[in-house]
């Protein structure tokens, strides 16, 4: 995935359960960055009913 500013390839930093969040529609989120403009990105995966 690109940065949306600089069209840089975005570094993944991790993914994260929100599984301890009661009432969440979303159940992991993964955050990237960029090294050149240092943008920072969350991109959260929607739960599958």
């Amino acid at each position: 995935m690109n940065c949306w500013h600089c069209n840089e390839e975005l570094i993944w930093g991790g993914d994260h359960d929100l599984d301890d969040y009661e009432d969440m529609e979303y159940d992991i989120v993964t955050n990237l960055s960029c090294p050149r403009c240092e943008s920072y990105v969350e991109v959260y995966h929607k739960i599958e009913k």
